[in-house]
């Protein structure tokens, strides 16, 4: 119902269809292939799949229902993996390679494109751990 009343035969035909999501991941996955092909011109052993887009989380991050969403959808439509990191998770596990800006995980993975979902608030950097992480980030050649 719609103030009291049925909604319009027309709603469908109406209000035009978006794939939001679709757009989402696609933009993410341009990216991580951009990304690559840098990599790749400079890099011959590169492995584009070691390539992700990393989530910046919240701790105790409690409204995951969207971001699992786009982690599903970027896999199953581009076959791209997203890894969801605390900022402190990101500080104590990520290593930037100083040299050519290369964020690495501590599971060998390449960061792609950073993804903030978390760091935009100054709640957020509780500790210097938070900003070193922030600042590592900033750093990386990672799409941001």
């Amino acid at each position: 119902w719609f103030g009291g009343e049925a909604l319009p035969d027309c709603l469908e035909s109406c209000v035009p269809y978006e794939d939001t999501i679709g757009d989402i991941v696609q933009a993410f996955a341009t990216a991580v292939a951009e990304y690559s092909k840098s990599r790749d011109s400079v890099d011959a052993g590169f492995d584009s799949k070691s390539a992700v887009v990393l989530m910046v989380v919240q701790d105790d991050e409690r409204n995951i229902m969207d971001q699992q969403i786009l982690e599903q959808e970027l896999w199953k439509r581009h076959k791209v993996r997203m890894v969801r990191k605390t900022l402190k998770e990101i500080r104590d596990e990520a290593v930037l390679d100083g040299a050519d800006g290369i964020l690495r995980l501590a599971s060998g993975q390449e960061v792609a494109v950073s993804y903030l979902r978390a760091g935009y608030s100054p709640m957020d950097y509780k500790t210097d751990a938070e900003w070193d992480a922030r600042l590592t980030l900033e750093q990386s050649q990672a799409f941001k």
